[in-house]
Formats: C-alpha cells, sequence, structure tokens
C-alpha cells in the first residue's frame, strides 16, 4: 500500500492523518490557505426569497445552507433547480433605535422591554434621567415607566407626549369635552378664554399626520392594482382579444376592471387592501353580489386577488386561457396511459398548475402522455371542517388541475376512480371567484349535479401582501398563546391582533349520486 506524506513538508502520515502531520503545516500551507479563504458569493442583505407555493421567506439568496433544498423536501418536491419555486423580494428593514454612546441598537424604539435602560446601566453605567438631561428627544421612551421617580422626571421635562390644561395644571395627551365638563366650560369657551387652539399633544398630532400619510400611501397601493390591471390588459391585447377597460355598462353604476365583450367574461382586478374588509370597506357580500349582477346579464365574472397573479401569473394566465377557449394545444385522454399516483408527485404537479396548491387526499390519480404527466385528479374522505361527517362510500373530488388541455381528462379520471372504489356519492366544491353557475361547467359535462351554492368564505392578512386562510388560525390556540380573554369572538381576537379580513364568493356544491345506477357514469 503506498505510503501517504504530508502536502507541507512530505513526512509520512500516521494513523487518521489524511492531508497534513501537524496543524502547523495545515495552517501555513499556501494551497490549504488559499482553499480555506476562498469566499462565497456574497450575500445582498436587502434582498430575500419568498416561495410562490405560500409565500414563506428565505434569507439565503444562494442556498449554501441548504434550507431551500429541505423545505421543499418537506413538501415532497425534489428537483434539481430549487430557485424556480422562489422569487426575489426587497427585504422589509425593520427601523432600529441606536445608543447615543456606542453602536449597540434595538428594534424597541419605545423601550417597551425596557432593553435600552438596562443597555444604558450595564454598558454605560447612566440612569434614564441623566440620558434625558443630554437627550430630552428621548424623553417617550420611559413616559410609562414603571419607576415613579423616572415617571415624574419625564412628565416635568415632556414637552412633546402631554399638553397642559391650564385650568388644573394636570397633563394630558389632549384636552377633551369630557374634562372640560369638570371646568363647566366647553372647548370652544377654553380656546377663547386662553387664547389658544392647540388642544392635543405635539406625539397625539404627529400621530395624526402619520395616519394621514398612511391612507395616502394605501391609496398609492391602488397604483400597484392599476400596474396589474395594465400587464393583465397587455396580455389580452397580446392574443387579440378585444378589451374594455373600467366599463360601466353592465351593471351601471358599478363599474368592471376589464370587459371581453366578445366571450360575455368581465375581469376584477382585486388589491387586497381595496377589497379588505376593513381597510378597503368590502362587505361580505361585496364580491358575491356583483359576480351575481353580471350572471343576471349573461356575465362570468372573474376575481383576480392580487397575491394570485403576484405568486401564481402562469397559473391564473392558463385559468384565463382555458375560460375563453384560447388554448393553442391539447391531447386527447384515450391516447394516455391512468394509474395511482404517490403523494410526491401529487403535490409537486398540484403546486404548479393549480391555483389552490397542494391538499391532503389520499387518493390520487394521474394521466400521462409519452411518459409524462398531464393531469392530476384528487380524492378525499368528506370533511369536517366544511361540516360534514365522514359517511362509507361517500367522497369529495378535492381538486383537478392540467398541464395542458386534455380533451375527456376529467371524464376518464373520475372513471377509474369509481371503478377502483365504487362510492355511493361524490361531491365537489367549484370557486365562484373562477366557475360560473350559468354556464355548463367541467362538473355538468361529466355527470356531476349543481345542488346550490355556499355563503362566501374568507381569508386573513396581516400586512396586505398575501392572503392567509382562516384554518390557520384556532381561536382556542389563540387565547392560549396570547392570554386573550375567551368570551371574545375570532374576529375581534383577530382584529386585535391587527389582521383584516377578505370575502369570497363562496363556492357552488355539485353532487353525484351513484348508489342506485353507478354503471351510467362510468365512461369507456
Amino acid at each position: 500500500m503506498e505510503q501517504k506524506i504530508c502536502l507541507k513538508c512530505k513526512n509520512p502520515l500516521k494513523g487518521r492523518q489524511i492531508h497534513y502531520c501537524s496543524n502547523q503545516c495545515k495552517l501555513t500551507h499556501k494551497a490549504g490557505i488559499e482553499k480555506r479563504t476562498k469566499k462565497k458569493e456574497k450575500q445582498d442583505d436587502t434582498k430575500i426569497l419568498v416561495s410562490k407555493i405560500d409565500g414563506k421567506t428565505f434569507s439565503d439568496l444562494h442556498n449554501y445552507s441548504g434550507a431551500l433544498t429541505r423545505y421543499l423536501k418537506s413538501l415532497n418536491i425534489d428537483v434539481k433547480d430549487v430557485f424556480q419555486y422562489f422569487e426575489i423580494r426587497d427585504k422589509i428593514v425593520k427601523e432600529t433605535h441606536k445608543c447615543k454612546y456606542c453602536d449597540w441598537k434595538t428594534v424597541d424604539l419605545k423601550n417597551k422591554s425596557g432593553q435600552i435602560t438596562v443597555h444604558l446601566k450595564n454598558k454605560h453605567n447612566i440612569t434614564p434621567s441623566q440620558h434625558l438631561i443630554s437627550y430630552p428627544e428621548d424623553n417617550d421612551m420611559w413616559v410609562y415607566s414603571p419607576s415613579k421617580e423616572i415617571r415624574d422626571f419625564v412628565l416635568s421635562k415632556d414637552t412633546n407626549s402631554f399638553i397642559e390644561c391650564q385650568e388644573c395644571n394636570k397633563k394630558f395627551k389632549r384636552l377633551t369635552i369630557t374634562h372640560m365638563k369638570f371646568h363647566n366650560m366647553t372647548l370652544d369657551q377654553y380656546r377663547r378664554k386662553y387664547s389658544i387652539n392647540k388642544l392635543s399633544s405635539n406625539n397625539v398630532l404627529s400621530g395624526m399626520r402619520e395616519s394621514y400619510h398612511k391612507n395616502i400611501d394605501n391609496i398609492n397601493a391602488n397604483i400597484k392594482s392599476s400596474k396589474m390591471q395594465d400587464n393583465l390588459c397587455n396580455w389580452l391585447s397580446d392574443q387579440n382579444i378585444e378589451i374594455i377597460k373600467n366599463d360601466r355598462s353592465i351593471i351601471s353604476p358599478y363599474e368592471l376592471d376589464i370587459y371581453l365583450p366578445k366571450y360575455k367574461v368581465a375581469i376584477e382586478v382585486n388589491g387586497l387592501y381595496w377589497h379588505s374588509e376593513y381597510g378597503g370597506k368590502k362587505s361580505k357580500d361585496y364580491h358575491l353580489a356583483k359576480t351575481e349582477m353580471c350572471e343576471s346579464k349573461g356575465v362570468q365574472l372573474i376575481h383576480i386577488f392580487e397575491d394570485d397573479w403576484g405568486i401564481k401569473q402562469d397559473i391564473v394566465l392558463s385559468k384565463l386561457t382555458s375560460i375563453i377557449n384560447q388554448e393553442k394545444s391539447k391531447i386527447y385522454a384515450r391516447k394516455c396511459s391512468i394509474e395511482e399516483i404517490d403523494k410526491k408527485i401529487k403535490t409537486q404537479f398540484l403546486s404548479k398548475y393549480h391555483i389552490q396548491g397542494s391538499d391532503k387526499s389520499n387518493i390520487n390519480i394521474g394521466l400521462y402522455y409519452q411518459g409524462d404527466i398531464v393531469a392530476v385528479m384528487t380524492f378525499g374522505k368528506l370533511r369536517r371542517s366544511l361540516g360534514q361527517s365522514s359517511i362509507e362510500g361517500h367522497y369529495e373530488l378535492c381538486r383537478y388541475a392540467t398541464k395542458i388541455k386534455v380533451v375527456g381528462g376529467a371524464s376518464k379520471c373520475l372513471s377509474y376512480f369509481i371503478k377502483l372504489y365504487n362510492p355511493s356519492k361524490i361531491i365537489t366544491y367549484a370557486d365562484r371567484r373562477w366557475t360560473s353557475s350559468i354556464k355548463n361547467t367541467m362538473y355538468d359535462k361529466i355527470g356531476f349535479k349543481n345542488i346550490g351554492c355556499t355563503k362566501p368564505g374568507y381569508w386573513y392578512t396581516k400586512d396586505y401582501s398575501k392572503k392567509i386562510h382562516r384554518f390557520n388560525f384556532n381561536k382556542k390556540r389563540l387565547v392560549e398563546e396570547f392570554k386573550l380573554d375567551i368570551t371574545k369572538t375570532e374576529r375581534q381576537i383577530m382584529y386585535e391582533l391587527g389582521y383584516d379580513k377578505i370575502w369570497d364568493c363562496g363556492n357552488i356544491k355539485y353532487e353525484m349520486n351513484l348508489q342506485n345506477s353507478p354503471d351510467i357514469y362510468i365512461k369507456q
């Protein structure tokens, strides 16, 4: 066996030594130094990766840590090019407070946790009172200090957080009608008596100005929605489709963002802020009412929400192409092979080709054309979350998605499922944002019966950047985690936590009863 030698001094290696006989040789070897000091590509601290699947964020832009790979594997997605499932966005940088005496920083701008007080005491041996003598602009950090000595000192120096009543010399954030009643006068009488107009502290006035500018920023969010609308119009024009923008002739006086007269299809481009309950003042029935008004005129209304366009634009355009029958290529189900597929293949396919992403179904059927999977249909037991109880022989058709138009694909998948599992009843739901009750849908064609529509459902949103399904928020867990009052409603709790609500249009419920004559639904 050939004797290994040290790369530096050429002495024979012993035992478990692999390349060097000592640390001195390892640390002084030129080739080793170059290898160890070779730097990875520098990360851009101003950017962040956002998952196209569920909006999860990652700071490792180059996947050095392997976090992106592990995340996709947890979703049973195993691909070489992990970056196709992510997009780069600007990172939201939090505002920080920097210590006046060193480079220490904290995001606790108001010193609610007491970090600033502890830092000044431990690192600089300075009390809040001593600090405020030199930097009085920081007084709002100790306005609500538990220490009466500090609080009194702050109030004596504070000219921004409080205003003093000239009648009783007490300090308030703002003078109110209620307080003036103790002095038997109105606010106007108080203004005239002391010849002043200012009745609120500087901080309250500043907060009012910030609130005003925040509303202006929210108004500017409409520019983002308009840009999305322009991009969609450009795409439709590229398909040589006649469009009418901001049409008021269909459901006057209400406006439709885009109308396609040839297809009798209208499209609403919904910015999340403007179509939320609290921010945009859109009620529970707003989107549904507009949909029903259009259907009463023989027009199908499609609702495209801002985050769907931003994260799943390819799927949105594919669905629009299907609705207006503009598919340029198609295949026939009779030329496809069919088989049950595993969870991994199902998850990967639905994440890429279905607007709602993957599901938790346990029966997954796939169509293959020339070895390539082109369609997936999934089934599962009835969901308790929708108020249904599990019954033997009753199933729900959960998802159907295609990579390309497959003529007869849904019928073939359904027939295959019926032959294998012999169900007595199958139900399914179609989202009214994309499916019209006045048109002959795919479900009508394959044997389902329209049995009515459900009430509108809703999502929650924290910052108006994406919708979060309501099933992610369990009232009992929220009460325990945030120590909240259990007598409060879910709406009150979520509002206190800073969440807004966005309503949809409900679903069309379809049913297929096979208990008496199952054979009529089986396509050969």
